[in-house]
């Protein structure tokens, strides 16, 4: 209901959420012709497989750096699963929602123990050497989450 109080920027486009809706078209990342592509950040709530997928021509032919969204738990292993089978290593990035040094100056954090979660992607023929200094955290396959560093420092 576009009358509600809600974040529209948090939804998710599904066939549930959209019956009744108006139809708009839409292009692949492919469709687009780029040409050289180092880096992809892909925030899509819900739908980043759907974009690599849509993107996996110029995936491979260029290897960017991915940086991708991953908050969705039940989204989560297809989503890892698609990065693996491109030849990408990922690595989670949990950054909190709140700074200390955040522009306003604001003192008040307002999301305390909140972090956008998101993973950090290679091409395993492109890895950085810096990766080595944050191998602790590797995403370790489709299952893993990145609920195991809840409690420990990010």
């Amino acid at each position: 209901d576009p009358m509600g109080k809600q974040n529209f920027g948090a939804l998710e486009i599904d066939a549930a959420a959209t019956a009744g809706g108006e139809k708009v078209g839409s292009v692949t990342v492919d469709g687009l012709g780029l040409g050289p592509v180092h880096l992809m950040k892909v925030d899509v709530e819900g739908m980043e497989r759907d974009v690599l997928m849509g993107a996996r021509g110029t995936i491979l032919e260029h290897k960017p750096a991915i940086y991708v969204e991953n908050d969705r738990d039940e989204k989560s292993p297809a989503l890892i699963q698609a990065i693996e089978e491109m030849g990408y290593v990922a690595y989670w990035h949990l950054p909190a929602l709140y700074s200390a040094q955040n522009p306003a100056g604001n003192a008040e954090n307002l999301f305390p123990g909140i972090v956008s979660i998101n993973m950090i992607c290679w091409h395993k023929d492109n890895v950085p050497e810096f990766a080595k200094k944050i191998a602790s955290h590797r995403v370790l396959g489709p299952d893993d989450r990145w609920t195991r560093f809840i409690g420990a420092p990010v």
